[in-house]
C-alpha cells in the first residue's frame, strides 16, 4: 500500500522486499523479473561504482474484504478456502498502482558519487509511463536523466532522505522519499583518509614514530596480475581478482618489500545493495586492534619490529568465491613477493628473507590449499614446467590459520530451520539472501 495517502519513504530493502513480494502474489507471470536478477542487476551497477535508482510502478490487486459478505466469494469446506461465485456482478477484488522510487544502496559515501537511472531498473505494467524524475539530494528539486548517469552530493554522514517527484504519462505527479545511511568509510579504514587519495603515503612519516593508528598503506589496493584461472564445480573458467594493500615498516624510506608478513582477509560476502564485500585491505588492518579498546594494533606492532604487512583482499564477489580460485589469487602474490626477494638478496648479497603467511577463517583453507598446491608443483617431477622452478618454492618459513575449519564447518541445524523460516514461509527478501550464502550441502 505504499504511496496511496502520504509521501511515503521506501530504501534498499523496502524496494527488493516489494519486487519479492509481488513475484509471489502474481498468479502467472508479471514481466517482473525475479529478485535474484533485480539483485543482479543493481550489484553490476554498484561494480561499476554508480549506485543505481529503481522505480516500480506496477498494478496489483487485492482481496477486497467485503467479498465474502456480499456473495462474491463463497467459503466452503470449513477450510478457509474462498471460491468465486458464479455469475458475480462485480469483481471480488481491487485493483491498486503503486510506485516505488529507491536508491539502491543500504550505505552511499559521503561526498559526490555518480548515480543513475538505468532503463533496466524501471519496471512498469501501467501503460502509464514515467516521463521525469526530479530528484533533491539537498540541493533542491532537480529533472535527472532518464536511463542515465549523474552526480551528486551528499556532504555529511547520517541517514538521509532523498525527495523523489516522479511524472507520469497522463500529467499526474507523485512526491515520495528514499532513506540511505550516508557513511565516512575511512572511519572504517576506507579507501579515503583525510582527502588523501589511495596511493603513497602522503606523510612520509616512519610508521615507527607514529603514536596513533594510522590505516593509510604506503601503496594501497593494487591489483595482482597473472592469476591462473580456476574451473569451478559450476563449469565456469576464470581467475580470481586480488588487491594488496602495502604496509611497510617505514614508508618513508621503502620503495619495496623487505620483510614480508602475508595477511589474507577471511570470508567475506557481499554487502547487501553494494555487490561488493565489505571490507577492503584497510578494513583488515584496522581489524588487528587490541588491548581492551584497540588502541594498539598487531600490524603496527610487527611494522615497528621491522615487518613488512602485505594486506591481500578479494574484492567483489571474492571474499566468498571459491577457495581454490582464491588460492591462486595468493599464488600470484608470493610469486610476485618472492621474485623482489630474490633480486634483493642477489644484489645485496644477504640471505634469502623467507615468508609468512596468515589466514584467518576461510583464508587458512585458502592458504593452505595455495602452500601445498605449490608443494605438489615444485616436487611435481612430471611437470618439467614448475619442476624445482624458483617461481614454484613457496619460500615460506611459518603459516598461520586461526579460526579456520580445517576438518570442515557444520552450521547448526536450528540456525539453518531459523533462516528458512524467515526465507520460504515469511518470505523475508533479506532472510533469502542469507540463506543463499549457505553452501548448499548445509540447506
Amino acid at each position: 500500500m505504499f504511496n496511496q495517502t502520504t509521501a511515503d519513504t521506501s530504501s534498499f530493502a523496502h524496494f527488493t522486499q516489494a519486487v519479492q513480494e509481488l513475484n509471489f502474489a502474481a498468479y502467472r507471470a508479471t514481466g517482473l523479473p525475479s529478485l535474484g536478477v533485480v539483485k543482479e542487476l543493481i550489484y553490476g551497477q554498484r561494480r561499476a561504482n554508480v549506485i543505481p535508482i529503481g522505480v516500480l510502478h506496477y498494478q496489483y490487486n487485492l482481496l477486497d474484504t467485503l467479498a465474502t459478505y456480499d456473495g462474491r466469494l463463497s467459503p466452503q469446506d470449513r477450510r478457509a478456502v474462498l471460491y468465486d461465485v458464479p455469475g458475480r456482478t462485480q469483481s471480488p477484488y481491487l485493483s491498486r498502482t503503486t510506485l516505488v522510487p529507491s536508491v539502491l544502496a543500504i550505505e552511499v559515501p559521503v561526498g559526490t558519487s555518480t548515480f543513475s537511472l538505468p532503463n533496466s531498473l524501471q519496471f512498469d505494467n501501467t501503460g502509464n509511463v514515467v516521463t521525469r524524475i526530479d530528484i533533491d539530494f539537498g540541493d533542491g528539486l532537480v529533472t535527472r536523466p532518464l536511463g542515465g548517469t549523474f552526480t551528486a552530493s551528499l556532504p555529511t554522514t547520517g541517514v538521509r532522505y532523498i525527495h523523489f517527484v516522479t511524472y507520469l504519462s497522463d500529467g499526474s505527479q507523485t512526491s515520495s522519499y528514499s532513506a540511505v545511511l550516508v557513511t565516512d568509510a575511512t572511519a572504517a579504514g576506507g579507501v579515503v583518509l583525510n582527502g588523501q587519495t589511495p596511493g603513497k603515503n602522503p606523510t612520509g612519516v616512519p610508521m615507527s614514530s607514529v603514536t596513533t593508528i594510522d590505516t593509510r598503506p604506503c601503496f594501497d589496493a593494487v591489483a595482482l596480475n597473472n592469476v591462473l584461472p580456476f574451473r569451478d564445480y559450476l563449469g565456469v573458467t576464470r581467475a580470481g581478482k586480488g588487491d594488496v594493500s602495502y604496509y611497510y615498516s617505514d614508508c618513508a624510506k621503502q620503495t619495496d618489500v623487505v620483510k614480508p608478513v602475508i595477511l589474507l582477509d577471511g570470508i567475506d560476502f557481499i554487502k547487501p545493495g553494494t555487490g561488493l564485500d565489505t571490507r577492503d585491505g584497510r578494513g583488515v588492518y584496522s581489524q588487528l586492534g587490541y588491548n581492551n579498546n584497540g588502541e594498539r594494533n598487531l600490524g603496527l606492532d610487527l611494522r615497528q619490529a621491522g615487518f613488512d604487512i602485505l594486506v591481500l583482499n578479494f574484492p567483489g564477489v571474492g571474499g566468498a568465491d571459491f577457495i581454490e580460485r582464491n588460492a591462486f589469487v595468493l599464488v600470484a602474490l608470493i610469486q610476485k613477493t618472492n621474485r623482489t626477494l630474490r633480486a634483493t638478496a642477489l644484489a645485496t648479497g644477504k640471505p634469502l628473507e623467507k615468508l609468512v603467511v596468515i589466514g584467518p577463517s576461510m583464508s587458512g583453507l585458502v592458504s593452505r590449499y595455495a602452500l601445498t598446491y605449490m608443494e605438489k608443483q615444485y616436487n611435481g617431477a612430471s611437470n618439467p614446467a614448475t619442476y624445482r622452478q624458483p617461481d614454484w618454492d613457496h619460500n615460506t618459513r611459518l603459516w598461520v590459520s586461526f579460526d579456520s575449519p580445517q576438518l570442515g564447518a557444520n552450521i547448526p541445524l536450528g540456525a539453518q530451520r531459523y533462516i528458512r523460516f524467515y526465507s520460504q514461509v515469511l518470505e523475508v527478501a533479506s532472510a533469502t539472501a542469507n540463506l543463499e550464502q549457505f553452501p548448499s550441502h548445509c540447506t
